[in-house]
């Protein structure tokens, strides 16, 4: 994998071509000073996010003016946050460049990526090893190394999807060569009858959508398939291990040398190969298990540092306060 292929896959890249085809989505660049903040220990909020709620949440529980000073202070991008929530109707999802924090939603009261404050956000990205690798690693596996990038967060309307119409597609030589279902925890006994028109519809998009317009010769896309023949544009990602292969294997049916299989099979039927889960013995866990048990409750445990947890449980406080208020 080349760094380019990273850099095309950034969502800034390619947003402005396919604005249309996905999500409603803001994109705010993303200062030094908060790139730093999201990176440091600890689960102190920034001052601004004090007026998303009546709990004061600060690094110690103190009331002390001199630890309040040494608070982050993003008062330009929290207007940025504010704008872009209120733009998309008052709930949206965030994701960073390459990744949405989807491995932190242990965090959240409702266990989702759904956002309706600042807090929401930062508690979301600040809690999110996905989002780390994102600002320290997102070439891990490139040949030819890192490149300096721009960092963005991107706020994303948020819509409820039926997990059953998400679908990851992989693209080989310019050719749409296999479709996953990309919720791999469930079983969706619904599928199967319904396979061919889930891979028409969706080699259509391909065909008369993205196939011309993505600049990249191998790459992957994710997409959300409606019954109606609707398909709508979730993301692009790198075609390599830092994307996550599902049903497929990077070490058998994407590896070198073998990929020529699906390759093949492609341009004989003139149509990817799809796979769905069959049964549910096939189900697997959930991919973000192992993500369910932070690190800081690691390091109370073994008596590193249970100062984290208070920072924690304070944001949590926080948290049902506001939807208790919401719900009131």
């Amino acid at each position: 994998m080349k760094n380019n292929e990273v850099v095309r896959c950034m969502f800034s890249e390619w947003f402005p071509t396919f604005k249309t085809l996905t999500i409603s989505s803001r994109v705010i660049s993303l200062p030094d000073d908060v790139r730093e903040y999201l990176l440091a220990d600890g689960f102190v909020l920034p001052k601004e996010c004090e007026a998303d709620s009546s709990v004061d949440v600060r690094d110690g529980w103190t009331d002390d003016d001199e630890e309040d000073a040494e608070r982050p202070h993003f008062p330009v991008f929290h207007e940025s946050l504010l704008s872009a929530i209120s733009a998309l109707g008052g709930t949206v999802f965030p994701k960073l460049t390459w990744s949405a924090p989807q491995d932190a939603t242990w965090v959240s009261f409702n266990n989702s990526m759904e956002c309706k404050s600042p807090s929401d956000i930062y508690l979301l990205l600040k809690s999110s090893t996905f989002v780390s690798h994102d600002l320290t690693e997102a070439f891990r596996y490139c040949d030819d190394g890192p490149v300096p990038v721009s960092h963005s967060l991107v706020l994303r309307k948020w819509t409820d999807v039926d997990p059953s119409s998400e679908f990851r597609c992989f693209v080989f030589d310019q050719t749409l060569i296999a479709i996953s279902q990309r919720h791999t925890k469930a079983y969706f006994s619904h599928l199967a009858p319904l396979n061919h028109q889930i891979i028409a519809d969706i080699g259509n998009f391909y065909r008369s959508e993205i196939c011309d317009k993505f600049p990249l010769q191998q790459y992957i896309f994710d997409v959300i398939w409606k019954n109606n023949g609707v398909v709508t544009l979730v993301d692009f990602n790198p075609f390599g291990r830092t994307t996550d292969a599902l049903l497929f294997s990077w070490d058998s049916d994407l590896a070198q040398g073998q990929i020529s299989q699906l390759l093949s099979a492609a341009l004989d039927k003139g149509e990817p190969t799809l796979r769905c889960l069959e049964s549910e013995a096939d189900a697997s866990v959930d991919p973000f298990q192992c993500y369910r048990v932070p690190q800081d409750f690691v390091h109370l445990a073994s008596g590193e540092d249970p100062e984290k947890l208070l920072d924690l449980l304070n944001l949590k406080i926080q948290q049902q306060n506001e939807e208790d208020e919401d719900s009131g």
